[in-house]
């Protein structure tokens, strides 16, 4: 019996895309750096500190995310900005790269200063009221650090954001970043209780899982620990993307009956 073959979360253009921009990245860096990163996971062994919503709580979580990341930090300046600075969103929505916010506008976004190989991140403050957030939001920016900054990237590609989002996989962020793609809030202003749907970045829940599976695979990680930090649906969408992949995988293997 051949079995029916799973069907992945995303359309066959999205795999190949997903696919194809993994192949890309892995071309920059090489398979064996891959496999050497850690994956970054919300414990204590990574994230040792308590978390506030402070501005040096902010700047310290960079810090450490630029290590992760092989960003020295010094070359990376932080601003972070109120959500009622209108006349700053608005320009910095439309004329910089930066992590869509689906409620309104750009959660982070990215300069360059050109000539000087320093970069300057903006992120909202209220950003910092949910660490997963946050760590998804500096650790899209970052990665235009690596891609942009590091010229391996033009600015004018076409899916320069989504391959910015799916950079932060590659880099092992990818638990954060698939988790904050879409949250489900919850709002209580004392007169009227409710729940609101936000989508943070560029790739769906979907499109995310898909890509961790194949991060997964290229690093020989079948059944990876670190799967349990994925959020319901993320991990859902993971283990049926890692069923695609270890089918695909054991058809090209199969061996032919017949005469040849």
């Amino acid at each position: 019996m051949f079995g029916i073959a799973p069907k992945a979360p995303v359309s066959p253009e999205a795999q190949q895309w997903v696919e194809d921009s993994f192949a890309w990245l892995i071309g920059q860096y090489g398979r064996e750096f891959l496999q050497s990163l850690p994956v970054i996971q919300p414990t204590e062994e990574f994230f040792p500190e308590d978390f506030h919503p402070t501005d040096a709580s902010i700047q310290a979580t960079l810090v450490r995310l630029c290590g992760f990341m092989h960003v020295r930090p010094e070359r990376v300046t932080l601003e972070i900005f109120d959500d009622d600075q209108e006349d700053l969103k608005k320009a910095l929505r439309t004329t910089l790269p930066h992590r869509e916010d689906s409620s309104s506008g750009a959660a982070g976004t990215y300069r360059e200063n050109t000539g000087a190989e320093r970069f300057l991140i903006t992120v909202k403050r209220s950003k910092s009221a949910d660490p997963v957030t946050l760590i998804a939001t500096l650790a899209h920016e970052l990665a235009h650090v690596l891609l942009l900054g590091e010229g391996r990237l033009d600015h004018d590609a076409p899916d320069m954001e989504p391959l910015t989002d799916l950079a932060t996989v590659f880099w092992g962020l990818g638990i954060f970043n698939a988790n904050s793609a879409a949250r489900f809030q919850q709002h209580d202003d004392g007169t009227k209780r409710g729940w609101s749907f936000q989508r943070l970045g560029y790739l769906s829940e979907p499109m995310f899982a898909y890509a961790l599976a194949v991060f997964a695979w290229e690093r020989g990680e079948k059944k990876p620990l670190w799967a349990k930090h994925l959020r319901l649906n993320v991990g859902t969408y993971f283990r049926q993307s890692l069923k695609v992949l270890e089918y695909r995988d054991a058809q090209k293997n199969k061996p032919r009956y017949g005469r040849m």
